[in-house]
């Protein structure tokens, strides 16, 4: 399942970090808000799974700050604030 979630979460990174250059802005928007609906038909405990495996990844970031910054907000781009575990 972690293998999954990556699948998902490296183009929602891709389309939120890449720069106007390589990417249309309005064309990663309306990605990030279509693989955002599909994602919200998941259960409570799916989505929770997906915000830890988001936390696993950022952690691993060490040499992208403004990725692991972003798989840090997972919740927050969600709009999922209310399943995410309490800030240590």
């Amino acid at each position: 399942m972690n293998q999954l979630m990556r699948i998902v979460l490296d183009p929602l990174c891709f389309f939120e970090l890449s720069s106007d250059e390589i990417l249309d802005q309005d064309a990663a928007v309306r990605q990030i808000e279509s693989i955002g609906s599909d994602l919200d038909k998941l259960s409570a405990d799916e989505k929770r799974a997906f915000l830890a495996r988001a936390e696993a990844m950022a952690t691993e970031e060490t040499q992208r700050p403004k990725r692991a910054a972003f798989l840090r907000s997972m919740a927050t781009v969600m709009g999922w604030e209310h399943l995410a575990p309490p800030a240590a």
